[in-house]
């Protein structure tokens, strides 16, 4: 019953990617990420090589801490809230290119972002007093406030999240994590 639930889910993506003309190796990627579930709510890695259960864990964690972030943040989305904490590991002020590279998004897309967090005074967009065609992000310090005047709810979730991990492994995961970063075009040091 399992094998046939698992061939009906592959082949139903299989014509839904296939329908929207989506890449062919994501749409493989994607599918033999699928077809890991078990249609109780847990997922099984046997039979799946490394690279492709740690690609597909890589969007479902993903995609949890975002729900669970978008549901904390009333005002902003956890993207943005991501671009709030990259500002945070530039010694100055960034450009929004400079950003976009960082969180691996677009120039349009940070800008974006950058406009709905300034209008919610979490940032200033400032033009560059060396280069008129610069534009740069600076904080407000209304993130950092909000932060400081409530870390359990961080400390909570952060101590959930790795819990039972030892420090051995998170160092090996976030070199690891670098390293794809960087082999895909990413600039994390």
């Amino acid at each position: 019953m399992e094998q046939a639930l698992n061939t009906l889910a592959t082949a139903l993506f299989t014509v839904i990617f296939n329908f929207l003309n989506i890449d062919i190796i994501y749409n493989m990627l994607y599918i033999k990420y699928i077809t890991c579930y078990v249609f109780g709510g847990h997922m099984k890695l046997k039979g799946i090589s490394e690279e492709y259960a740690i690609y597909g864990t890589l969007f479902s964690l993903s995609n949890r801490i975002q729900t669970i972030g978008d549901k904390e943040f009333t005002d902003i989305t956890m993207k943005q809230h991501f671009l709030m904490i990259a500002l945070g590991m530039f010694e100055e002020p960034p450009t929004l290119k400079e950003m976009a590279e960082l969180i691996g998004c677009s120039y349009q897309n940070v800008k974006r972002m950058a406009e709905h967090l300034h209008k919610g005074e979490y940032l200033n967009i400032l033009q560059d007093s060396k280069d008129k065609r610069k534009l740069l992000l600076v904080s407000t310090g209304k993130l950092e406030g909000m932060a400081d005047s409530n870390p359990e709810k961080t400390i909570v979730f952060m101590s959930q999240l790795y819990k039972n991990i030892p420090r051995e492994d998170l160092v090996t995961t976030l070199n690891t994590l670098m390293k794809m970063d960087k082999n895909i075009g990413g600039i994390i040091e």
